[in-house]
């Protein structure tokens, strides 16, 4: 199994796009066209999220659109993903927001 990167840049592009994207071609040169048996199909994962190794967000409003593609397709195995925050009732600070400065010293240079 491999996962359609493929398919999930198109998915981030489209939804960048709006209405100047041409969703009929949505899926061509994507690993699920190529190889349905074999291709993970997505909208988002870990990998995905800013400030990851494969950035490539896909708009809010595009989400609902792009897994109804790829669950009501027989071709590929749809993967959901849901990141953990959103699943948690507190607040995590988002990875774009700065670290806190060190409140402490890093070493003790104190002579006891």
């Amino acid at each position: 199994m491999l996962f359609d990167a493929p398919l999930q840049m198109k998915f981030h592009e489209a939804s960048r796009r709006g209405r100047d994207y041409d969703m009929s071609q949505i899926f061509s040169g994507t690993l699920v066209e190529a190889d349905p048996f074999h291709a993970v199909t997505l909208v988002t994962n870990h990998d995905t999220q800013p400030l990851q190794a494969l950035e490539a967000p896909v708009e809010p409003r595009f989400k609902p659109l792009a897994y109804a593609l790829i669950l009501l397709r027989e071709n590929g195995v749809p993967s959901v993903f849901m990141p953990i925050s959103s699943a948690l009732p507190m607040r995590i600070p988002a990875a774009t927001e700065r670290p806190m400065p060190l409140r402490c010293p890093l070493s003790n240079n104190s002579t006891s």
